[in-house]
């Protein structure tokens, strides 16, 4: 919703640098190790924390959340998930059914358009593939690195969002104390969220832990049922029910 009021990149760019230096300042306080792994893991992860953030906030300022977020949902969730299997985790059969079902859903989901504008399908799209990235190069951060990796992240992602905002029309970089203080508290969860699963990661597999935080599309979808009365067709609701019953079987198989 900040986003629609002004360049959602700048909304990217400040609540980003708030995330990654209140990373920063948890990482000063309980001390870190950082090596080269470190360095190179976490600039991957801010190359893919950027495209997904930058193309997230586009498509959810000029397009449909009922239809940007699940598709970035699957997308985040895809790329760890074939990581994973590379990596020697072997899923069930139900989870292949889950991954098989994911296609036409995301199909079902990007295929019904806003007649009065655009759905935002395909940034939903390009937003996952970018989370997805974010997602596996944050997985493979050492431990050690705890907060001091995530810091890096956020950071360097919000400078590689900065430099697009080079030539950009300076009147939509405005933001008023209302709009900073919303992508601070976007930057400080977006943040949590990302060291939570980084610690899930760690803890289990990576395909569980990507899939289960590919969850957090049906809140925004619900958000923007309830608060924007966005309406969903008959298409859409199919598509929905598919991406929550390929993810239930991820997680099952």
């Amino acid at each position: 919703m900040l986003s629609s009021r002004t360049n959602p990149r700048i909304i990217a760019v400040a609540g980003l640098l708030f995330g990654g230096l209140v990373a920063g300042a948890g990482a000063l306080a309980h001390g870190v190790t950082i090596n080269g792994a470190a360095w190179a893991w976490s600039a991957t992860a801010a190359v893919g924390d950027a495209i997904g953030v930058v193309f997230l906030y586009r498509g959810l300022s000029s397009g449909r959340m009922s239809v940007v977020a699940p598709l970035s949902g699957i997308g985040a969730a895809a790329l760890p998930v074939v990581a994973g299997f590379i990596d020697g985790e072997r899923p069930g059969l139900w989870a292949v059914v889950g991954l098989v079902a994911a296609v036409p859903a995301i199909l079902l989901v990007a295929h019904v358009r806003d007649a009065n504008g655009p759905s935002g399908w395909l940034d939903g799209v390009i937003a996952g593939v970018g989370f997805g990235l974010g997602f596996l190069a944050i997985a493979r951060l050492p431990h050690a690195a705890g907060l001091g990796g995530l810091s890096m992240t956020q950071l360097g992602a919000a400078a590689l969002v900065a430099v697009t905002l080079i030539g950009a029309d300076r009147s939509r970089l405005r933001l008023l104390r209302r709009e900073l203080s919303g992508a601070a508290i976007t930057g400080l969860l977006g943040g949590a969220a990302f060291y939570l699963f980084q610690q899930s990661s760690h803890r289990g597999y990576l395909s569980e832990a990507a899939v289960l935080s590919a969850l957090y599309p049906a809140v925004t979808v619900l958000l923007a049922l309830i608060v924007l009365r966005e309406r969903v067709s008959s298409i859409q609701v199919a598509g929905f029910v598919l991406c929550a019953a390929s993810i239930g079987l991820i997680v099952s198989g």
